[in-house]
């Protein structure tokens, strides 16, 4: 059966029936929470959550509260710590990649059929620290990545510069001060695509990108003009 996965920005989740329009969708939430992310699912699939801390947890879709209410505290049904922020929630698929990003630049790309937790406890992936905690998991769809920080610099490297390990810290993807500086987003994208970023007003392509490919572990170079504020490639 088809579902549409709703989680809230304070970690509450519920599974509401058929595919809803994600850009309209209508339900309430508890007093001072708000939607963090809506996707769709089907009844039979695995649910993945990625903490900040560094570990995957799996919950079954069918397992899921209704939305009739405000759900259930993703934090009952996975052993997730208080003090740990909810990275990303979405559909599990075995014979995909990820790419697993901590805050300061450091990561790897894991297979999906090795992010299946078996309890409730989860599975750890990433190593992580209290000052480099785990902030994205993105999935790898495409033969080129960019990475933009908050030093407002752009880098963009081959995908295959990314290993992949089923445990660890990581590599260098891009080169931070550790103190001030950290990892805002990350972007796959096929060269032959081109490469551009989306925002309220639509899409923008760059004719030139040239400028801002480097080898991985470094810097990159100054955000070019016109690039989001909130250093997001997407909306």
């Amino acid at each position: 059966d088809p579902l549409t996965i709703i989680l809230s920005a304070m970690g509450w989740i519920r599974a509401a029936r058929g595919h809803l329009d994600l850009n309209n969708l209508d339900v309430k939430f508890k007093e001072g929470d708000e939607l963090q992310s809506a996707f769709h699912a089907m009844s039979t699939d695995k649910i993945n959550i990625f903490a900040s801390g560094g570990k995957m947890f799996t919950i079954a879709a069918n397992d899921l509260p209704s939305a009739r209410g405000f759900g259930e505290s993703v934090r009952m049904m996975a052993d997730i710590g208080a003090d740990e922020n909810i990275v990303r929630a979405f559909v599990l698929d075995a014979n995909a990649k990820y790419l697993l990003v901590a805050r300061h630049g450091t990561g790897f790309i894991v297979s999906g059929e090795n992010c299946l937790a078996q309890t409730k406890n989860g599975k750890q992936i990433m190593n992580v620290d209290d000052k480099n905690p785990a902030i994205l998991c993105v999935p790898v769809a495409g033969d080129t990545v960019a990475f933009s920080g908050s030093n407002d610099k752009l880098l963009i490297f081959p995908t295959s510069e990314i290993p992949e390990m089923t445990r660890g810290k990581g590599v260098i993807l891009q080169k931070y001060n550790a103190d001030r500086t950290y990892v805002l987003d990350a972007m796959f994208f096929n060269a032959s695509d081109g490469f551009g970023w989306t925002t309220g007003r639509g899409t923008t392509k760059l004719d030139d990108w040239q400028p801002w490919v480097g080898k991985r572990a470094t810097q990159g170079r100054t955000i070019p003009v016109g690039f989001p504020r909130s250093g997001k490639f997407g909306k």
